[in-house]
């Protein structure tokens, strides 16, 4: 990060950006972290989130700062959102070794538990994000984030009343629309 950083001219302006990355890092790991479920990747994404601010420096200094927290958490779920199809896409045209190669499994039953949790959570994703960007994202940030009301109201611009009844409707509907398939997801 020292060298991304000593590439920006002006002390001001590179100060302000690593005020911004010492504050934001964390956070932003773990949202690369939950899309792409891996470290390196989650540490690349969070970079190419500061490479992308100081492109945009000036745009971004011109935000609230709630809107700045909002712009460097939507910058950071595309980059990885985008960074996990690339990674899938090269991982769909290579080979796996089989048995015969050196991979042998220990427990059957423990990998095939690993795989339906990882089944059930890619279907709950696809669920939460089928019911649209505003109610996906409060889902999002209040059960992954696990960010309160009032910080996911202060982070979308709205009211914690707002964000209350947006939680409640996507509940709803999840239920509403979904009923057997969450039953199914549920199931050991």
């Amino acid at each position: 990060m020292l060298m991304l950083l000593m590439t920006i001219q002006d002390e001001a302006d590179r100060g302000y950006v690593a005020t911004v990355y010492e504050q934001n890092k964390y956070k932003l790991y773990r949202v690369a972290y939950d899309i792409v479920k891996n470290h390196h990747d989650a540490e690349d994404c969070v970079q190419d989130v500061i490479i992308a601010l100081i492109d945009y420096l000036d745009t971004f200094r011109a935000a609230t700062p709630v809107h700045q927290k909002n712009i460097l958490f939507r910058m950071c779920r595309n980059i990885a959102i985008d960074k996990y199809r690339s990674t899938n896409r090269q991982l769909s045209h290579e080979s796996y070794p089989d048995d015969e190669d050196g991979w042998e499994i220990a427990d059957d039953e423990r990998v095939d538990a690993v795989f339906v949790k990882k089944e059930n959570q890619a279907k709950l994703m696809e669920l939460i994000n089928s019911l649209g960007a505003i109610y996906s994202d409060v889902l999002y940030y209040f059960y992954y984030m696990q960010l309160s009301t009032e910080q996911i109201a202060k982070l979308l611009n709205i009211s914690p009343a707002n964000v209350r009844i947006r939680l409640t409707r996507a509940r709803r509907m999840l239920l509403e629309n979904w009923k057997e398939e969450l039953y199914e997801l549920r199931k050991p």
